[in-house]
Parts: structure tokens; sequence; C-alpha cells
């Protein structure tokens, strides 16, 4: 459906957003062949939309969603993902690339207890689970006021509840 809103109109922003966030929950749950060549259609619609507005907040919270994603994979699958599905979402993804876009959204949006939740989990990837924990605690105390706030909050609180049990065990 996303790709039949794009074609109708790829100009609205709110367009493209969706279509972001379509194309992202179908990555998750697809073949490596699909979800490389989903992963750069986000990478090429986020950066159309910064194109537009370099402080578009949901186009670096999805990117640093993908560079974290991608990285997160193994070295070895990152190396046969890039030598068999290459592509410039694959290619350029890095730890640095995923951490600069969530800082980067949750600056232009600090209240979206997503984006907080999302840099903490990058946060802790990179071993940086004091900044984590700093913003797992904000996630915790913001209002539920987006669908899927209750859903961040609690995985928030499970991942505050591990850093702890990490730190005091």
């Amino acid at each position: 459906h996303s790709n039949e809103a794009l074609r109708l109109d790829s100009v609205h922003v709110e367009v493209r957003r969706w279509a972001v966030a379509s194309k992202g929950k179908l990555a998750v749950g697809t073949g490596a062949r699909e979800t490389a060549r989903l992963a750069q259609e986000i990478w090429e619609l986020c950066h159309g939309l910064l194109e537009d507005d370099p402080d578009e907040s949901t186009a670096h919270h999805a990117l640093g969603i993908l560079h974290y994603e991608v990285m997160k994979l193994s070295r070895f699958k990152r190396f046969l993902a890039r030598m068999f599905l290459g592509n410039e979402a694959l290619s350029l993804a890095s730890w640095e690339k995923a951490v600069y876009h969530h800082e980067r959204a949750v600056s232009l949006e600090p209240d979206i207890i997503a984006f907080r939740v999302g840099f903490a989990e990058t946060l802790m990837r990179r071993d940086r689970k004091l900044e984590a924990m700093d913003q797992l605690r904000r996630a915790t105390s913001l209002p539920l006021l987006h669908p899927g706030d209750s859903d961040y909050t609690g995985l928030a609180h499970r991942y505050l509840n591990e850093l702890s049990a990490e730190r005091n065990g």
C-alpha cells in the first residue's frame, strides 16, 4: 500500500513518513534479499525527507534504526550482505551514524518515547550504558501520547532493570 500511496503523492511529507514506517515494519519479517531492498527504499525516502527538511525527526529516527539494525549483524553477515545484496543502506551503515541520527531525532523531538528508547538501544550496543540509562529514565517519565508509547515505556523499564542488575551484580 505504501508504494501505491507514494505513486499517488510522492511529495507529501506524511505520505513519505508513513511509507518509511510501513517499509520498516515489512523489513522485520522478510528474507535477506527483500529486507535489503526495503532498507534501500527506506534509506532513499529518509534522505529525500532530509533534503527537504534537515530537521525531519522521523527520518533521523528511521535512519538511526536502519544503521543500528545493519550494524548489529555479525561482521560476517554484514560482509555477505554487502557483498551479495549491497546497496547504499548496507554499504554506508555505521555505529557513528546510528548514534548521530538517534541523537538528532531526540534533540529535535525530546518528548517522543520511541526516539529515546531507540537511542538507548544504540547506546547500549556501544557500551554507553550510563547514557542509555539516562535516555531510558527520561523515556519513562514522558506522558503517553502516541500509539505504542506504553509498549516503549515497558521496554524502557525492562532495559533499565537489566542495566541496573548488571551494575549491581
